[in-house]
């Protein structure tokens, strides 16, 4: 009878060992992975199918999402990177070009209409061997300096761009451009528009010819009745107007039409050929009674 009952102990360990041996195998599976399937004999088999339909969804999402190519779906970010590549950076150095090309017809507009006394065309004050007067006799010719600014900007442009038409605003001593014309990139979604417009700097304010017109009217209405026209124009000119020439100057008179040559007062200086030139002006006044 002994021998039988430790026969039936020895049996009651076994179980018991194998029963925990099989519950600590069970709770060491994986975190997250395996653990649902824990009390799974607990389930209806109702709730079984349910859970394996689960898992089989589950499985095939992972499977769409790691396998894009299989569903002709492109990788994540290739479409942002296409954008930025072929239209947003494209269309940056476009604007960019445009700056360029902005700017160094900037510079020859400062220049030309310098030499031309400010005026894309002869006024009515009319001109002189070639020079352009600011006024005759008493009347004086309202420059423009936006308008004469627009149409001059524009036709050194073309050079560069023959469909190019700006309208031209100013800040300082910056211009801005605007224009109607969209700079087109890619199709479709794709698609990117940008306005194919401007903003540099010059290096030179236009509000300068203001202050030189003014100037010049103090200057006929104090030396208009001199009889000694160059005498009177010695004692009243500002040094940077200069008779005939910057470099040499000679005062020369011809039915009491000057000519001069005028520095920049603000000692504008732009950007040419490699180096700074110095703004001049090129203007006739006429001091006669008419």
């Amino acid at each position: 009878m002994k021998r039988e009952n430790e026969k039936g102990n020895e049996k009651d360990i076994f179980s018991s060992l194998f029963i925990r041996t099989e519950k600590q195998r069970l709770l060491r599976r994986p975190e997250g992975l395996l653990l649902p399937f824990v009390g799974l004999h607990k389930q209806s088999k109702k709730g079984a199918l349910f859970h394996w339909v689960g898992i089989v969804v589950v499985l095939a999402l992972a499977f769409a999402v790691l396998s894009p190519v299989e569903f002709g779906v492109k990788p994540k970010g290739t479409w942002q990177l296409d954008f930025l590549h072929y239209n947003y950076i494209e269309g940056e150095k476009q604007l960019t070009d445009t700056d360029q090309l902005a700017l160094q017809a900037g510079r020859e507009t400062v220049f030309s209409l310098a030499k031309k006394g400010g005026f894309v065309q002869t006024p009515a004050c009319g001109s002189f061997e070639g020079v352009i007067y600011w006024n005759k006799g008493q009347d004086f010719c309202f420059l423009n300096v936006d308008g004469e600014l627009n149409t001059e900007f524009n036709s050194h442009y073309k050079k560069y761009d023959k469909e190019a038409d700006f309208t031209i605003s100013r800040q300082g001593k910056e211009l801005m451009g605007k224009t109607g014309k969209k700079i087109a990139l890619g199709s479709g979604a794709q698609q990117y528009l940008l306005n194919s417009g401007f903003r540099v700097n010059v290096d030179y304010d236009f509000d300068e010819y203001f202050r030189l017109q003014d100037e010049a009217k103090k200057m006929v209405n104090e030396c208009k009745q001199a009889t000694q026209l160059q005498d009177c124009l010695d004692k009243i000119k500002l040094s940077y107007w200069k008779f005939g020439s910057c470099e040499a100057e000679l005062f020369a008179e011809q039915e009491r039409k000057v000519v001069f040559c005028i520095k920049s007062p603000g000692k504008y200086a732009v950007f040419e050929k490699g180096k700074f030139i110095p703004v001049e002006y090129k203007v006739g006044l006429d001091f006669g009674m008419k």
